[in-house]
């Protein structure tokens, strides 16, 4: 009687070790796929930020440059009417 109640038990307790680990497989599993998702947005979230801070950048350099092409042609012309 006492070898078939520790049989029972030892057989309980196997079950539900197994259903644990079946859980935290399917709980770590789940953790890894949100935590790919989230690292994925937040890379499209840097590569965005990038890319607009190069296209002000690239933008802040051509009115640098504009303005440097005034300045000269004003600078040409005083010096021409002189």
């Amino acid at each position: 009687m006492q070898a078939e109640k520790e049989a029972i038990i030892t057989g309980a307790r196997t079950e539900v070790a197994k259903d644990l680990a079946a859980e935290k497989a399917l709980i770590d599993a789940e953790v890894a796929a949100a935590t790919a998702k989230a690292k994925a947005e937040v890379d499209i979230q840097i590569a965005l930020a990038l890319a607009k801070l190069d296209a002000a950048k690239a933008e802040s350099a051509a009115r640098v440059e504009k303005m440097a092409i005034d300045l000269s042609d004003e600078i040409i012309k005083k010096v021409v009417e002189v």
